[in-house]
């Protein structure tokens, strides 16, 4: 235990890896200078001058966090300025060594093995190196900084171009160049923007729809588009640190095109009658005081408020997007987990529907054919009765028995024929619109599309302060009983087994099929009524 060590070995320049400091050559130093001090290495950490400030001061907490954890005394590194960067480092690693009198820091080249108890002078060298260290830290910084600078006035960027751009060349002679097949798509997605016909979201959408993903191959996210529809980089001017430099690299979108797209991002994206008429006009009531929510506008937005008595707590200011925000998950949370299942169920209720239809149908011949013997029956009685072959008193009563029979004939007649089944086209099709409503709310842009989803999926929508609860009507609920009930096949492999979604034996290929079937009933008993009404 006491004779375990963990190593760190850091470069910070290029020129080092050239000039023989390189990682593996320090790594070579510091595995032979434990070996002859009895030191045993448990794990080597390294740092290279091609890692970022966040993953060298990643990889420097994690050392210490691996030392501390696993109770290893031994620290070994080349010299202070391969140890620490700033004087936080410094903090840290005194700290670790006040902790405990037998760890011990080696400093191979500096000469120095420092402990808790070590002398005046040992610390005093320390103290010395590691002023020296952040000094060279500090011009090392200037250093890159001047260089930088360099290229920046030569037109280049020092990091990592936009997308669309790529860096050719050698290290620290990087120059950028579009690439062939991500530029078109940004000049399509720049093209798209222009117009404000797409929200950030739904271009966002699209865009990765025809192919724009980031380096690595993801797909892009919001606030990713809206970053890059922002940067000038791509009409030739270079931003650097609150400064803009000319570029030397190929523009892919004009001057115009871009200062087009800039003035549609700065306007709010809102079709010009929602002056007048908010989203949310008349559809949002006050949590505590049940009054209704008034919106108006401030600095081009919708705000909405509750105009209650003044002893209401809830009478906050909401703004009209952060609500829709919050609107979001309600339409989200009606989505089948598995998107076939919908296909699925469209196919099993236009069976169930031609089964109905096939009922009906037979019903009808069968109650007509009753009717018609049940008619030729009275008549003959009523001939019996006339040749006295009948008593009159036998005729009334036999009589009466087949008048009650055929009214109640005619009574379910009336019924079939009335029954349309139109109930199941309704209720599937508002199947179909909760799975779309999401993505249509997004992507509208007229208020009353808007409104009229909201008041065909909710019952009420009320505001607890500035949180928006919504509550389904009873025909959203019946969905989303279903979708919670279902838990999705693993992997997403909702298949049939043949067509006619069946497993060959009569039974449906997926376990959940049950609880979206009994849609059907409820169906009935939701639109059913509405239809005979």
């Amino acid at each position: 235990m006491a004779s375990r060590a963990v190593i760190l070995a850091r470069v910070s320049t290029k020129e080092q890896e050239l000039e023989g400091y390189s990682l593996d050559a320090q790594e070579r130093l510091l595995v032979e200078y434990s070996k002859q001090h009895a030191l045993r290495v448990m794990r080597t950490f390294r740092i290279s001058e091609t890692a970022s400030k966040k993953d060298e001061r990643r990889t420097f907490d994690e050392m210490m966090r691996y030392v501390a954890r696993n109770h290893i005394p031994h620290l070994v590194c080349e010299k202070v300025d391969r140890l620490l960067r700033n004087f936080k480092d410094t903090v840290m690693i005194e700290a670790w060594l006040e902790e405990d009198t037998a760890r011990r820091l080696h400093l191979v080249k500096n000469s120095i093995v420092l402990h808790k108890n070590s002398p005046s002078q040992d610390k005093f060298m320390w103290g010395i190196h590691v002023v020296v260290a952040k000094n060279y830290i500090d011009n090392l910084r200037e250093e890159v900084a001047k260089g930088w600078e360099e290229k920046l006035r030569a037109g280049w960027l020092p990091g990592v171009p936009p997308l669309g751009y790529d860096n050719v060349g050698e290290v620290r002679k990087r120059i950028q160049r579009p690439n062939p097949e991500a530029a078109p798509l940004i000049q399509t997605m720049f093209e798209l923007a222009k117009n404000r016909r797409y929200s950030v979201v739904t271009l966002t959408r699209e865009m990765t729809g025809r192919g724009l993903r980031t380096r690595n191959g993801r797909p892009l996210s919001p606030s990713h588009v809206h970053k890059l529809l922002r940067n000038p980089y791509y009409v030739g001017v270079i931003p650097w640190n609150g400064r803009t430099y000319p570029g030397s690299h190929t523009p892919i979108i004009s001057p115009e095109l871009f200062a087009e797209v800039q003035q549609a991002l700065s306007r709010p994206h809102v079709a010009q009658y929602q002056k007048h008429t908010p989203l949310f006009q008349g559809l949002i009531t006050c949590r505590q005081c049940t009054s209704m929510v008034t919106w108006e506008v401030q600095k081009d937005h919708w705000y909405g408020r509750c105009r209650g008595p003044r002893r209401c707590l809830k009478r906050k200011y909401a703004r009209a997007d952060e609500v829709e925000a919050q609107l979001m998950p309600y339409l989200r949370a009606l989505q089948a987990p598995v998107p076939r299942l919908v296909t699925w169920l469209r196919a099993t209720l236009k069976e169930a529907a031609e089964r109905d239809l096939m009922a009906q149908s037979s019903g009808i011949r069968s109650l007509e054919e009753r009717d018609k013997a049940l008619a030729a029956r009275a008549r003959q009685l009523y001939l019996d009765k006339l040749d006295g072959r009948v008593p009159v008193a036998l005729y009334d009563e036999l009589s009466a028995e087949l008048q009650m029979e055929r009214q109640g004939i005619a009574r379910a007649l009336a019924r079939l024929q009335n029954n349309d089944y139109s109930h199941l086209d309704r209720g599937l099709a508002f199947v179909e619109l909760t799975q779309t409503a999401g993505e249509q709310f997004e992507d509208s842009d007229v208020i009353e599309e808007k409104r009229d989803l909201i008041t065909r999926l909710f019952s009420s929508l009320t505001l607890d302060g500035q949180r928006l609860i919504c509550e389904y009507n009873k025909y959203a609920r019946c969905i989303l009983d279903k979708v919670r009930r279902t838990k999705p096949p693993e992997g997403d492999n909702f298949e049939p087994a043949i067509s006619g979604f069946t497993n060959g034996k009569g039974a449906f290929s997926w376990a959940p099929h049950p609880i979206w079937l009994e849609l059907v009933d409820e169906f009935r008993e939701l639109f059913g009524d509405e239809v005979q009404a």
